[in-house]
């Protein structure tokens, strides 16, 4: 399906796959039993509720140039993949991603507040900027490169937390059996624990900051 403009949309696969190009909808709803989806080129108006619903049983997801006031990504077994997408909404999680088994890729996502949530993946954002996100990863790790946030929750069970050129005003990092390592680019507040990892914290980070970082055995 290509170049629509709908008030409404729903698109649906049993076991093949799902793909819209260049459409404008008030909502849009799009899921698939066993098959990918892609969505590129995609927005979808201001409204309450779910404006954009994608769901998967079991396969990858990708959207690309996709803007969107709401956005709920689920699949049970399979990669998501957000490239240069806007969220426009300032609703609390306003941008909900999750994946029960496949790894979480966001590049150049620019978003008000989400939750990213990978059961068993790693989560990796590139580019990007958000004013308040939480991402988990309960076995895999996290990476964050060239991002920027305004404040920011990263926990893992068994996975490193990696940052690589991040500015943020508050991080809060949390892993179970996991590494912490990075370097930010500003003066922020971040706070560091975990069990059974080490800590690298960076050694030239501005000055003006707070750092609290606590581990059981590690």
């Amino acid at each position: 399906l290509a170049r629509t403009e709908l008030e409404s949309m729903s698109l649906a696969g049993a076991s093949g796959s799902v793909t819209a190009e260049g459409i404008t909808a008030g909502l849009m709803t799009v899921s698939a039993g066993s098959g990918d989806i892609a969505l590129r080129n995609c927005a979808v108006a201001e409204v309450t509720g779910e404006a954009l619903m994608v769901t998967s049983g079991s396969g990858e997801i990708t959207l690309e140039q996709i803007t969107v006031a709401r956005g709920v990504i689920h699949t049970a077994s399979g990669d998501i993949a957000l490239r240069n997408c806007t969220v426009t909404g300032v609703s609390v999680e306003a941008l909900e991603v999750t994946s029960g088994s496949g790894d979480i890729t966001l590049e150049q996502i620019s978003a008000g507040s989400g939750r990213v949530y990978s059961a068993s993946g790693g989560v990796t954002m590139k580019d990007s900027l958000a004013t308040s996100l939480t991402l988990r990863a309960d076995s895999g790790g996290i990476q964050l490169e060239d991002v920027e946030l305004t404040q920011s929750l990263l926990t893992t069970s068994s996975g490193d937390i990696t940052l690589d050129r991040v500015a943020a005003e508050t991080l809060n990092l949390s892993t179970v059996s996991g590494d912490v390592r990075g370097t930010l680019l500003s003066n922020l507040r971040y706070a560091v624990q975990t069990q059974s990892g080490s800590v690298d914290g960076p050694p030239d980070a501005p000055e003006g900051g707070l750092c609290q970082v606590s581990t059981v055995s590690g």
